[in-house]
């Protein structure tokens, strides 16, 4: 075996047993005469795109789709549902986000006094952040982009949505290393973006199964945020208003919808064993982990502000919440995944 050969085989351990087991001689034999009779082969390493080749076939054989066996093709599912599910609440944030921008603005009249402690960050009405805008609206367009069939045009939305949130980033991360004080929820925000985005990237391949055209879902950014964005603007109205931060806070939003989403899953689980998946739960699942740190903050944050005390008890009780559906759906999504038939193992040599 020659050293060429070697090294190639070492970057097939990348693909799983059972597969090797049946294609990695008949690869190894199509990698070497790709490469033809070359003086120095000993001397020479697999090209950075054959590597890429090969883990990108991983990716689609460990994330399942059309005709896989059933526990890959459910963690191709589970990855696929992170990238809708994630798309789709980075969407009716989105246009939660919009509505405050044209609040800002001035399209719905003054802006209102929201209290101590409270800023937008923008100085008055014409110093609306443009960057942001386009971003929310990058995101509704990722989303409506996936529902339609158009993963490709899903994916470049969803980077040019990133890109703000990344910007900002590298910004604080800059102001981090001068002060010596970094700032970590920067991360986790820009997380709740990337783990989608990413999820897009490896589950939605030439393998998967088209998404479900069901083109009303496309406005349930809008037909979600919007209402909520108008209830919490109505509710910022109010002297005193009991639960204005609650509404102001859009991650708090997302962490009701992903508790409120996470209830019904298990639910359904619980009194529908036909309908069980490991997919719903567990995508749910790591939603609602992605939140839980921004949760966690917040509540410190409420508990350590005089003036937003009498509404902590009601952002602990939503993170709380948070913790344990996350946890219920973990235990409800892996006995799931127990349940389904085993992948095929690799032959055991002779």
């Amino acid at each position: 075996m020659s050293l060429l050969e070697e090294r190639y085989r070492r970057v097939l351990r990348v693909l799983p047993a059972s597969y090797r087991a049946e294609r990695e001689e008949e690869m190894v034999d199509a990698f070497l005469e790709s490469v033809g009779e070359i003086a120095d082969a000993d001397e020479r390493k697999p090209r950075w795109s054959e590597v890429a080749s090969v883990v990108a076939l991983s990716v689609r054989v460990r994330l399942g789709g059309i005709g896989a066996a059933p526990r890959a093709f459910a963690a191709g599912e589970t990855v696929r549902l992170v990238a809708l599910l994630g798309l789709l609440l980075n969407a009716v944030l989105s246009a939660m986000h919009l509505g405050w921008l044209l609040r800002v603005a001035g399209v719905f009249g003054p802006i209102p006094d929201f209290g101590p402690g409270f800023g937008l960050g923008w100085s008055s009405p014409g110093s609306v952040p443009i960057v942001e805008g386009l971003a929310s609206v990058a995101w509704i367009t990722a989303y409506a982009a996936l529902i339609g069939g158009r993963p490709g045009v899903a994916r470049a939305a969803a980077l040019l949505a990133l890109l703000p949130a990344g910007w900002d980033l590298a910004v604080d991360v800059v102001a981090a290393v001068s002060s010596a004080n970094p700032d970590r929820i920067s991360v986790l925000y820009l997380l709740f973006g990337v783990i989608p985005a990413l999820a897009l990237l490896a589950g939605f391949h030439r393998d998967a199964p088209p998404v479900h055209r069901a083109r009303w879902m496309i406005a349930v950014p809008v037909a979600t945020g919007v209402p909520l964005w108008l209830l919490g603007a109505s509710l910022l109205g109010w002297k005193p208003a009991p639960l204005a931060w609650i509404w102001a806070d859009t991650w708090g939003i997302a962490g009701l919808i992903v508790v409120v989403a996470g209830v019904v899953c298990l639910a359904v689980h619980r009194f529908s064993p036909g309908r069980r998946t490991p997919a719903w739960p567990l995508a749910l699942a790591v939603l609602a982990l992605l939140l839980l740190p921004l949760r966690v903050q917040a509540s410190i944050d409420y508990l350590s502000v005089p003036e937003l005390r009498g509404q902590a008890p009601l952002v602990v009780a939503l993170t709380a919440a948070l913790l344990l559906v996350a946890g219920a759906l973990l235990i409800s999504g892996v006995r799931s995944a127990r349940r389904l038939p085993k992948d095929p193992a690799a032959p055991r040599p002779a």
